[in-house]
């Protein structure tokens, strides 16, 4: 008779050598288990083994789930008990910045007082950002941001050049700081340095400036994002956008090569051509870089919009897709998926809007929110996403008391709204970073540190780190764990930069 075994499946192999062979495998790890942990109970340990092989199982595509939807979110979990087993992720950044190591581990105590536990490691990659996105570190746990080192520099003595150079904005990426100047007293200064920020104190390359040597108006660069070989500009240079021809000197977007950091260069100025103004007007203002296209935000120009979205795919093709009217200076500009943050500094009225770009050609308003004035303008200054969470920071009246940061879900890009999440800074806020449950905010005269970890209590609780600024800052950049605050508010000011660590 026929054994009821002996059957053939789809692969080849008889129903009994599966089951040997599963058999096997069981055996197999039940045997790890007794020489890593010396357990006896086979049986017992294999059935609690491969429950928390699935919770584990489960904690990891719960972290690669969230790696797809934000880098960003990818952070250590602490310990969760559930019945038998206790849980945890641990999240280890390699030094590429783009690539995180997490581990989820699951123990639960066996027979004769014996700990086992069940651990698999995956690694989570952002591909988006290794072409000109946030390269920060989001993982703060083990570092001590009670008491961070601080190293402030001259910018004069970084560059080793002569004059006042207040910081506009530093972008950090690959090891590299870039650092963009505006009100320089010497017109013969360069405006874009590149340093090396991996030496202690940052080892000057190369610089270059944005406009020419015939007529040089010492007005700068206000906002830089560097991306792969490219350092993407907005000039600060405040020509006659009405009649001046597109050159150096009038051009709201200017590209600087700096594919050899010794020499950088700049390649590219481009005019807008719908955004005009008399001189005072129109001229760059913020700007953000993805995935070939240029969001290029404006002071209040007299005519056309103050957003615009460019295509830089081609360089020696730059086309001016669409825009939209803010009928106010943009402050702030990101860009996440089919939409587009803009803060805008409104006297009067909203100061965030959300923007389907999903046409480039013609943006169409969403969504946004308005913050509560008690009867004054909002100014909308500074913003940081993470995950369905957005930061937001605007300027400080004081005339009203009223909050300058803010907490607000952005899951519906259409239905903006506050968690719980607000704070009176008494100054303004003029950038944020968020790193897990860490907020970096950046105001006028100070930088704190605060615990976000439950939004509920930021209206109360204290920061914990505070840092009094010697100059008006600027900007606040994050490149692994470091933080880089630029400062200088006029061509009167030296210009610093602060580099901040984790304390020993």
């Amino acid at each position: 008779m026929k054994d009821k075994f002996s059957g053939q499946t789809n692969n080849g192999f008889s129903t009994l050598e599966i089951i040997i062979a599963m058999a096997i495998l069981i055996l197999m790890f039940s045997s790890v288990i007794m020489i890593s942990f010396g357990g006896q109970s086979i049986l017992t340990d294999n059935e609690a083994a491969i429950e928390a092989l699935k919770k584990s199982q489960d904690l990891l595509e719960a972290e690669q789930s969230l790696s797809r939807k934000d880098f960003k979110l990818v952070n250590p979990r602490p310990r969760i008990q559930e019945g038998i087993f206790e849980k945890r992720v641990e999240v280890l950044t390699r030094p590429d910045n783009l690539t995180k190591e997490v581990t989820s581990i699951v123990e639960w105590a066996a027979e004769r007082g014996r700990t086992l536990n069940v651990s698999l490691t995956a690694l989570v990659t952002n591909f988006e950002n290794a072409i000109g996105g946030d390269t920060c570190n989001s993982v703060v746990t083990g570092q001590n941001w009670l008491t961070p080192q601080v190293s402030t520099y001259a910018m004069n003595a970084l560059s080793g050049i002569t004059g006042n150079f207040p910081v506009a904005d530093v972008d950090v990426t690959n090891g590299m700081m870039y650092a963009a100047v505006n009100d320089s007293n010497d017109k013969t200064n360069p405006t874009l340095f590149v340093f090396d920020a991996s030496t202690n104190p940052p080892t000057i390359n190369g610089s270059d400036e944005n406009d020419k040597p015939a007529s040089r108006t010492k007005e700068g660069i206000n906002a830089i994002h560097a991306a792969r070989n490219y350092v993407y500009a907005a000039s600060a240079i405040t020509a006659n956008f009405n009649t001046c021809p597109q050159s150096e000197n009038c051009a709201q977007l200017q590209i600087f090569n700096v594919s050899n950091p010794s020499a950088p260069v700049l390649s590219k100025s481009f005019k807008l051509p719908n955004s005009l103004g008399a001189s005072g007007s129109a001229y760059g203002k913020s700007i953000f870089y993805k995935e070939g296209y240029v969001y290029l935000g404006l002071a209040a120009a007299a005519s056309g919009p103050e957003f615009n979205i460019i295509d830089v795919r081609d360089l020696s093709n730059i086309r001016w897709i669409g825009g939209w009217p803010a009928d106010n200076a943009v402050n702030e500009i990101y860009v996440k998926g089919k939409y587009a943050y803009v803060a805008v500094a409104t006297a009067t009225g909203q100061e965030l809007f959300v923007l389907d770009i999903s046409n480039p050609v013609t943006p169409v308003v969403v969504g946004g929110f308005d913050a509560p004035s008690g009867g004054f303008g909002g100014f909308g200054k500074s913003m940081y996403s993470v995950g369905d969470t957005l930061y937001f920071g605007r300027t400080f009246d004081p005339s009203v008391t009223r909050e300058e940061f803010y907490i607000l879900d952005s899951t519906n890009p259409t239905s903006v709204f506050p968690i719980e999440g607000s704070r009176n800074m008494d100054e303004s806020v003029n950038e944020i970073i968020v790193r897990d449950f860490l907020g970096f905010i950046l105001t006028n005269d100070n930088f704190r540190i605060f615990d976000i970890s439950n939004p509920a209590l930021i209206s109360s609780i204290p920061p914990v780190f505070t840092m009094s600024l010697s100059e008006k800052s600027k900007t606040l950049e994050c490149e692994g764990n470091a933080l880089y605050i630029g400062s200088g508010e006029t061509e009167g000011d030296a210009g610093t930069i602060t580099i901040l660590k984790p304390g020993l």
